[in-house]
């Protein structure tokens, strides 16, 4: 990696996310294995009744877990917190209410267009994602 580089991802989600399976430790030990500096879980935050992770989240749970991380890793990995907040436009009290936590990043996202949840296949059919980011795997910020 270039001089003056940071390796970090900053868009991983963990147990507490209702669609991951892996948990902040077992991240943490493999984002040291592939040489990542700083990793921050941005676990999903969805108000929309439609959605599987409505409720899901939990601060206190989230907070303890990354709080033990840094422990574990100071030194070697910087651990963040974070939230990736589905349609924060359309919930304007319940992200209000949210951002009284201590997060280090949050992440605004769009997962329903009108009834549609984005990834479903009427959007993906009429939207087909070859090309672009969204299925790159390995990127990496360079800080110069």
């Amino acid at each position: 990696m270039p001089e003056n580089s940071l390796a970090v991802d900053i868009h991983l989600h963990s147990t507490h996310s209702c669609d991951a399976k892996s948990t902040i430790d077992e991240m943490c030990q493999t984002a040291l294995e592939r040489g990542l500096q700083v990793v921050c879980f941005t676990e999903h935050i969805d108000w929309n009744p439609k959605d599987e992770g409505l409720n899901y989240y939990r601060y206190d749970n989230h907070a303890w877990d990354i709080h033990l991380a840094q422990q574990k890793y100071a030194g070697q990995l910087q651990v963040l917190q974070g939230v990736e907040v589905s349609e924060p436009h359309l919930y304007p009290k319940e992200f209000e209410q949210l951002l009284k936590n201590r997060f280090d990043f949050v992440l605004g996202s769009v997962h329903y267009v009108g009834a549609s949840w984005v990834g479903g296949k009427e959007m993906l059919d009429a939207w087909p994602i070859d090309g672009c980011l969204a299925d790159r795997t390995d990127l990496r910020v360079i800080l110069r």
